[in-house]
């Protein structure tokens, strides 16, 4: 059932952030929040997220700020909260409607990932089965073999491990190739990208399938023959990404943020909507 009323807020800084009018904070603000108590922080953060997911119109009746969420994911990376995990679940099942109203473009790719990148290196199992679940949508899906594919390069004594995880993968995938509620061309495409980005050469027999039976998305890496030479190239190695330091990833963060003013004619009328 949603929730009608805003959550009860430990921390009125949390509160502020998430009703002031739209905006990005202040390095004072951020450096206030950092130093709130750690426990209490991150069920203020888990609260404010979940009520978006619960109520996801609810942005201009509560006069609500639209960057709060991506905020909220990068605070809690800084603070380390794998104990919201269960944050990360949820936001992966969200649909497409709701990315649109409260992710800001580019945000998973450049600001937002590293507290995803903290949850599945946690729990590897655990992102395997989400992405299993029928009818997710294919962006939100996109997010976990892009980060596996980080930590094999960033982590070169869990590449074993993540090798296996993308072996599974594509094997639970491939046995409910029938199943589109399950299976998505477009989402093996993509994993096939995070796998050509990693250099899995270990998993090339395991792609030739998608190829042969036509049944992958070649938009974005092109035939098998292409997938080898891109897969074996050696002069282009992956590099380890580098985390930023939160003030630094604020500050680049809120040169993409929304704004007031922005004008979106498909947010309009998404808000307008009965939920």
């Amino acid at each position: 059932m949603k929730k009608k009323k805003l959550p009860i807020f430990t921390h009125q800084q949390v509160e502020k952030m998430f009703k002031q009018p739209t905006s990005v904070l202040t390095e004072n603000e951020l450096i206030e929040i950092l130093a709130l108590p750690r426990e209490t922080l991150i069920t203020d953060l888990e609260a404010m997220i979940r009520f978006t997911y619960e109520n996801m119109c609810c942005l201009n009746k509560f006069k609500l700020n639209r960057n709060s969420v991506d905020m909220a994911l990068m605070l809690l990376y800084s603070i380390k909260a794998t104990e919201a995990k269960s944050l990360s679940f949820d936001y992966i099942r969200q649909d497409m409607d709701y990315m649109y109203i409260w992710q800001n473009d580019g945000a998973i790719e450049y600001y937002t990932w590293p507290f995803f990148y903290l949850c599945v290196l946690d729990d590897f199992d655990g992102f395997l089965e989400i992405l299993l679940e029928p009818d997710l949508y294919v962006w939100n899906r996109a997010i976990v073999p892009d980060v596996m594919a980080h930590i094999a390069v960033m982590h070169p004594d869990k590449r074993k491990d993540v090798v296996i995880w993308f072996k599974s993968l594509l094997d639970n995938l491939y046995s409910n190739k029938k199943d589109d509620s399950v299976y998505d061309p477009e989402f093996i495409g993509i994993i096939e990208k995070c796998i050509i980005e990693m250099r899995g050469t270990e998993l090339v027999a395991d792609l030739r399938k998608f190829h042969d039976e036509k049944i992958i998305d070649e938009f974005l890496t092109g035939n098998y023959g292409k997938v080898i030479d891109m897969i074996s190239d050696e002069i282009h190695n992956p590099r380890p990404l580098k985390i930023e330091p939160i003030p630094h990833l604020m500050k680049l963060f809120s040169e993409i943020a929304h704004t007031d003013d922005d004008e979106d004619e498909m947010l309009d009328d998404l808000l307008e909507l009965d939920w």
